[in-house]
């Protein structure tokens, strides 16, 4: 579940009370659950409400993530908490949090800490979260440590320590959403919180059936996925890269979908803007150009590419410049919004000679960032004659990009993709589908100690009789340090 069971216990209990019932436990004495479920079971059936005998369907539950419009009744309720946000501080927080309602409590929890009673405008909002990433990855004190409060980043239990960190759900972590071949380890995963299902279509429910063992399974949401990630590359050592066989890629489109994974809101964010506003959106709700190619450029860094954002104006201040062998690939970015007249101009700089960072490259492309509505105009609409048209589109929860792409070539079909921001690399295959091409290449292996628990051995000594059979004689002593 994404959320901690008693708020879906809370839900089901009032969405369907003629099928279930909430039982409180404030104590795990055995006798406490039995007289609390039998008193709501005797509740139930005072009422009129059913309990049934046994559980014949598992459904998997995905919280809708309310729209900016929508919110006015969550900024009450925090206000009466003692969170004093505007509503575009709280839309901003339900992206920095990917939409998860138990990582947003953690943040609201980071906010009223911080706040002491004050109340924050938007654009303050934006400077504390900013400057709290500035503090240091998932540091105590900082947004990013409170966050990592939350079960839905860090999971606690028998997997706190990091050298218990199941194998099955780092091999996910790194090279993208795939099976689990074992019964016992889907559920446990999935019940721990390491994974969920990976479902088709956005109803609230989805049936779950454990012994399907074709079913995919995905790192559970893209901010427990950077925490493993940092941590585990912090602590054991994890290193991944892009295989070999996929490493240079066919067009700037298949460049510019290896990064997009790690297009987090919260990473894209974290990139400072030259503003005197002091905002991290644009008009149009959305981070600026300038923190899309920086994220862009670091994410290409991050995975072994010679990214850069050239400064010199006599050759062309092109957004992202990757260079791999003798092939050069240049991205120009614009924001939506901006009209036709702007998209236009950013393109035709690739048709300067003078400009040598964009006319000399082999590949290049124009990508535009905005609501599906204007990017689709904007894809449709911008000359492509030797340049590819991507537009960029995140979902509510920035947790994924929807892609619109043509390709250089004047005429060329409209495609569409779907990115999950899971930190895994992805590339085009020959028929327009996409896959990962991202692999571990490298984790340092767990403490015994850590992984197994102590080792405490007890010996006892063995002894022949007169039947020269071996029986033990004497107590049993500890051996400290155990034998290797």
């Amino acid at each position: 579940v994404a959320v901690g069971k008693s708020t879906m216990a809370i839900h089901l209990a009032r969405q369907f009370p003629e099928t279930f019932v909430c039982v409180p436990f404030a104590s795990a004495a055995q006798e406490t659950w039995i007289a609390n479920i039998n008193e709501a079971v005797r509740e139930g059936k005072r009422s009129g409400d059913v309990t049934p005998s046994e559980i014949k369907q598992k459904f998997f539950w995905t919280p809708p993530v309310p729209e900016t419009d929508a919110l006015d009744d969550l900024v009450t309720e925090l206000k009466e908490a003692d969170v004093q946000l505007c509503t575009e501080s709280v839309a901003f927080f339900l992206k920095f949090c990917g939409g998860h309602r138990s990582i947003f409590v953690a943040a609201m929890m980071w906010v009223k800490k911080m706040q002491g009673g004050t109340s924050w405008a938007f654009s303050q909002t934006v400077a504390k979260v900013r400057d709290s990433i500035g503090q240091g990855s998932w540091a105590t004190g900082t947004i990013l440590g409170a966050l990592a409060e939350s079960r839905g980043v860090k999971v606690n239990g028998d997997y706190s320590d990091l050298d218990v960190v199941p194998k099955e759900f780092i091999r996910l972590l790194c090279e993208g959403q795939g099976n689990l071949s074992d019964l016992s380890m889907r559920r446990e995963l999935t019940i721990q919180g390491f994974v969920i299902p990976v479902t088709e279509g956005n109803a609230e429910f989805h049936q779950l059936d454990w012994a399907k063992p074709d079913a995919t399974y995905a790192v559970a949401n893209p901010i427990l996925a950077s925490y493993y990630r940092h941590q585990l590359e912090s602590f054991r050592g994890l290193k991944v890269k892009v295989k070999d066989e996929h490493f240079v890629p066919v067009n700037c489109m298949d460049l510019l979908i290896r990064a997009m994974p790690y297009l987090t809101f919260a990473q894209v964010v974290s990139f400072a803007v030259d503003l005197e506003s002091n905002s991290s959106l644009s008009v149009s709700d959305l981070p600026y150009e300038d923190q899309y190619t920086g994220a862009i450029t670091h994410a290409l860094q991050r995975l072994g590419y010679k990214a850069s954002a050239p400064l010199n104006p006599r050759n062309g201040k092109v957004d992202v410049l990757v260079k791999i062998e003798q092939t050069a690939f240049s991205l120009e970015c614009i924001m939506a919004k901006r009209g036709e007249q702007s998209h236009n101009e950013h393109r035709n700089r690739f048709d300067n000679e003078n400009l040598t960072n964009y006319f000399n490259a082999d590949h290049k492309a124009l990508l535009t960032i905005g609501s599906v509505e204007t990017v689709r105009e904007r894809v449709r609409n911008t000359r492509a004659d030797g340049v590819e048209i991507i537009g960029l589109m995140p979902n509510i929860a920035h947790t994924g990009y929807h892609v619109l792409y043509r390709g250089a070539a004047e005429g060329t079909d409209l495609v569409e993709y779907y990115v999950e921001c899971d930190l895994v690399a992805r590339a085009l295959e020959r028929n327009d589908r996409i896959r990962c091409i991202q692999k571990m290449s490298h984790i340092n292996p767990p403490r015994l100690d850590q992984a197994f628990g102590t080792k405490v051995v007890w010996v006892r000594q063995l002894q022949k009789d007169d039947n020269d059979d071996l029986k033990f004689v004497g107590n049993a002593f500890q051996i400290d340090p155990a034998p290797s």
